[in-house]
């Protein structure tokens, strides 16, 4: 080649390579929001137009999860249930001193479980002085506790019962139907007020004379015990129809006793992506060129997988394999899974609760668990900033998508076939719900939308279940005729914090 076409070619590829550069630079500059007029990277002014207020979104979401075509579909957007109350002061005044415990400085607690609280315990973090309690039920630590009732708090707005439900009478009124909630921190939102706006709503559609109540004794971190205890002496006493169980997959907080890895495998260390030293040395070379060029700016984000709204895989991981019965390549009796201790003891809870309920006169109904990891999930930061941290971190690591929905298959395999075999109700929760990432928080909880959907799939097996007992005339059940609730009127003890402290038993020093 010549010297002269070798110099031609030359400034060529320089001249492309310039173009590349500056082209990049503009496009990237117009598609993240930059100012085109200054060298420093400035975000543009926004201009964004009002959203068009069509519900198309939802009314497609209707349409995709709709169960019984029956239901007019315009049902879902029926005003929910209306629970208001204002702020107590001073549980208004203690979280903003407790600002790091999460609503646990409004707890009421159980008097039992304070009594056998660990001696680290996170009691000794509490800024106030008084501690709220309940007389303990039965003698046990269960439930562990309530919530205040009759205010907005940091954990929502409760009604005088503390339940996440309007206000309601202990004595249910004549031709009411009432379905009672017992679940943990996925039913402890609005699910309940949606429920009941629908069922009203499919009430006075059909002409049927029923009016419904429903009444969200959920509250967070809670397990079968302590259902069995608020189902017992919290919710029997106001006699509803129905009462329906509902939780977070909890088999999946087993961490390191769901799965088994070689010994020469460090389970704990991410796999990385890409070369430490690609990712070390392009920081190097182009950290001070990121702060005036969107180019430089994209770059690094897309080696350190930040970019704004775009799709993450799930990362590389420790290989693990499940253990036994987890493993199981189908369907699994209620043998196979109370090879559990796990299963072995849920079960035998699932048998309670629905003695329990039979004692009470109430028809139970259980759902299925679900959990939002599906394998080859993409997970978009912009839309869900706590899912891909949730599923990807330390409570779940280092199980891939695939193995969790294994494991989710498993137990509510196990829930299904139990239900089966003592013959009561089922929603599969898991099986309806669109494989949608955005409507999830995290592994186990629903954004705003999630839980209206989530009212809405339960919503339509509940109509077909009330529909065949309002027939058979098993629903509605009259009233107790109790004017006051035996647990939830009794008096709200307030104990001092040090006192409770100074009752604790020393640590060991074993």
């Amino acid at each position: 080649m010549t010297l002269p076409r070798f110099g031609r070619l030359l400034v060529l590829t320089l001249g492309c390579i310039a173009y590349l550069l500056v082209a990049g630079e503009a496009l990237y500059r117009f598609t993240d929001g930059y100012r085109f007029d200054v060298a420093k990277l400035e975000p543009r002014p926004r201009t964004d137009a009002a959203p068009l207020d069509d519900h198309a979104a939802e009314r497609a979401l209707v349409e995709e999860t709709r169960i019984d075509h029956k239901i007019d579909p315009d049902l879902f957007f029926s005003p929910p249930a209306m629970l208001d109350k204002p702020a107590n002061p001073e549980i208004a005044e203690r979280a903003k001193i407790n600002t790091d415990m999460y609503g646990e400085e409004n707890f009421i607690w159980n008097d039992a479980y304070l009594r056998n609280l660990p001696p680290e315990t996170w009691l000794r973090k509490q800024k106030t002085d008084i501690v709220f309690a309940f007389r303990s039920y039965d003698g046990s630590t269960h439930p562990k506790f309530r919530l205040y009732p009759d205010t907005q708090s940091t954990l929502g707005t409760t009604n005088h019962f503390g339940w996440f439900s309007p206000d309601t009478t202990v004595d249910k009124p004549g031709d009411t139907i009432r379905i009672a909630i017992i679940g943990d921190s996925t039913a402890q939102n609005t699910i309940a007020l949606y429920l009941q706006g629908f069922l009203n709503a499919w009430s006075t559609r059909s002409g049927a004379r029923y009016r419904f109540e429903v009444l969200n004794a959920a509250r967070q971190g809670l397990l079968q015990q302590d259902f069995i205890r608020i189902l017992k002496y919290e919710v029997a006493p106001v006699t509803p129809d129905y009462v329906i169980f509902t939780e977070a997959p909890t088999i999946l907080y087993q961490k390191g006793k769901l799965w088994t890895a070689s010994p020469a495998i460090d389970t704990a260390r991410p796999l990385p992506r890409r070369p430490f030293w690609l990712v070390r040395e392009a920081h190097r070379l182009l950290k001070a060129p990121a702060r005036w060029s969107a180019l430089a700016e994209r770059i690094l984000k897309a080696l350190d997988d930040t970019l704004p709204g775009e799709p993450e895989r799930e990362p590389s991981k420790p290989a693990v394999e499940l253990n036994p019965p987890l493993n199981m390549a189908g369907p699994p009796t209620l043998d196979d899974a109370r090879t559990s201790p796990f299963f072995r003891s849920y079960l035998d809870d699932l048998d309670q609760l629905t003695a329990t309920s039979a004692d009470a006169h109430i028809i139970p109904i259980f759902t299925t668990d679900r959990a939002c990891a599906y394998p080859g999930m993409a997970v978009s930061r912009a839309l869900n900033p706590f899912l891909f941290g949730s599923i990807n971190g330390p409570d779940y690591w280092p199980l891939t998508y695939r193995q969790m929905q294994r494991v989710l298959r498993f137990n509510n395999q196990v829930i299904t076939r139990w239900a089966a075999l003592k013959g009561v109700n089922l929603i599969d929760v898991e099986a309806m719900t669109p494989k949608k990432p955005e409507l999830c928080r995290d592994l186990v909880h629903d954004i705003p939308l999630g839980q209206h959907l989530r009212a809405w799939l339960m919503f339509q097996k509940l109509a077909r279940i009330i529909k065949a007992d309002a027939a058979a005339g098993r629903v509605p059940r009259p009233g107790s005729g109790r004017s006051n609730h035996p647990v939830l009127d009794e008096p709200i003890y307030r104990l001092d914090r040090l006192d409770v402290l100074a009752g604790l038993k020393a640590p060991s020093s074993n």
